[in-house]
């Protein structure tokens, strides 16, 4: 273990500076005693971050899932037959975000409706839902997505769509993983990758005899010409 009591204040600051630890207007003694904290506390020197990779933080989130691939975005095999998706409700979908994201709490998820992820699902932003079920003995499944932005017609990288990907427990139906290529979207809970899980839960399963169980892009009136004696103008309700 260092010994701290014999350094002076900058270098005491340095060496929790490094540790993303800003400590200024302290006695060298009360210095000293902070640091030997951080050093019991095995703090890493990373204060920016460096370090994190997100490809390798993405793969091994992907482990953990029980995935063997590192990147959904390229494996073959996913389709739009959802005859065997696993059960999926809006429990699972609150469960997940509320691991996930600092701002969903118990009042936001009474107002679900009105949340800017639930606008993008219900407005009809999901343009593609497909699922790959991997092989028989997987206990996960995967699907990946293409959203619209919201605010533009393309996105910052000049595409028409955001894409992303989770994993899903075939058997509970618990979100296992996610990723999107937004800006905000590497942790998996941003609001395309939360619009899908909307997307995925409206998904009515039909039986055999009422044909091919696939999912299709939902129709919204507003996309097409109506005429006058047809519209219903409404005003929106926003519950909290």
């Amino acid at each position: 273990m260092l010994s701290f009591k014999s350094l002076t204040i900058p270098k005491i600051q340095f060496y929790l500076r490094d540790r993303g630890i800003v400590a200024n207007g302290y006695k060298q003694k009360d210095l000293a005693s902070l640091a030997e904290a951080v050093e019991k506390l095995n703090i890493p020197y990373d204060p920016n971050f460096l370090a994190d990779d997100v490809d390798s933080t993405i793969q091994d989130r992907l482990r953990r899932a029980g995935c063997s691939f590192s990147d959904p975005f390229t494996i073959g095999g996913y389709v739009e037959d959802f005859s065997g998706i696993p059960d999926f409700s809006l429990y699972d979908i609150f469960n997940y975000l509320l691991l996930q994201r600092s701002d969903y709490d118990k009042r936001k998820l009474k107002a679900y409706k009105s949340a800017e992820d639930y606008r993008l699902f219900y407005d009809g932003h999901v343009q593609e839902l497909k699922v790959n079920y991997l092989t028989v003995d997987s206990s996960v499944c995967v699907f990946i997505g293409k959203v619209r932005p919201t605010q533009r017609a393309k996105t910052l990288t000049g595409k028409m769509t955001y894409q992303c990907w989770f994993v899903v427990e075939k058997t509970l139906g618990d979100v296992k993983a996610a990723y999107c290529e937004c800006p905000g979207g590497a942790d998996g809970a941003c609001r395309h990758v939360a619009a899908c899980l909307y997307e995925l839960e409206a998904f009515e399963k039909k039986s055999v005899t009422d044909g091919p169980c696939q999912w299709k892009k939902r129709k919204r009136e507003h996309d097409e010409p109506v005429e006058m004696e047809r519209m219903k103008i409404i005003k929106t309700r926003f519950y909290t």
